[in-house]
Parts: structure tokens; C-alpha cells; sequence
């Protein structure tokens, strides 16, 4: 569910996108192909991904497998992620922001 947004942010931005740790390193591609290097080693849940620029967009070999991300499937994880947001309200958008006694 994470790869399709930091593959579409490597297509917006124009270069390629290197995520790292809990796992296999996964590069991500300007023209939204994702590639797994070393497939074989499992992901780790507990583990905090880290998302840098990659100098170049991978090459496909036996270790490196691009996938591309539809456009309906970035569609549909769009429509569920609308599906965690609450409207806004007029008490809501009246106390957006920072006052005066904000102190973090």
C-alpha cells in the first residue's frame, strides 16, 4: 500500500527515490516503474523505512523486478485514503491554526 505515493513523488520530482531498512532496498523510479533488489529478504513491520534520492533508476536484471503502478490502482488507494478524512466544519476551520497560547 506505501509504494504507489513515493513512486508517484519520484515521477513528480523527476528522479529516482531509494527506500532502505526493514527489508529489501526498493527503488523507485521517475517513470513509475517500482523495482525490488534482492526480493528474497522479507519485509520487516517493526522496522522504520527510509525514503532518499537514488542517483539513477535501476536496470532490470534477475535481481532487479520493476513493477508499474496503473493509474486505477493509484485511484482506488486514493479513494480509500479520502475515506480516513472527516469534512470540515465551520468550528473546525475557526480553530485551525496556531494561537497565541500555542507553545509546542
Amino acid at each position: 500500500l506505501l509504494l504507489p505515493f513515493p513512486s508517484r513523488m519520484a515521477g513528480i520530482k523527476g528522479h529516482a527515490l531509494k527506500i532502505t531498512g526493514g527489508g529489501p532496498r526498493v527503488i523507485l523510479s521517475p517513470a513509475g516503474d517500482i523495482a525490488v533488489c534482492d526480493p528474497s529478504l522479507p519485509f520487516d513491520a517493526q522496522s522504520r523505512p527510509r525514503l532518499s534520492a537514488w542517483g539513477f533508476a535501476p536496470e532490470t536484471n534477475a535481481a532487479v523486478r520493476p513493477w508499474g503502478v496503473p493509474v486505477q490502482t493509484m485511484d482506488a488507494l486514493n479513494s480509500f485514503a479520502m475515506r480516513t478524512t472527516v469534512p470540515s466544519s465551520d468550528a473546525s476551520e475557526a480553530d485551525a491554526g496556531a494561537s497565541d497560547r500555542d507553545q509546542d
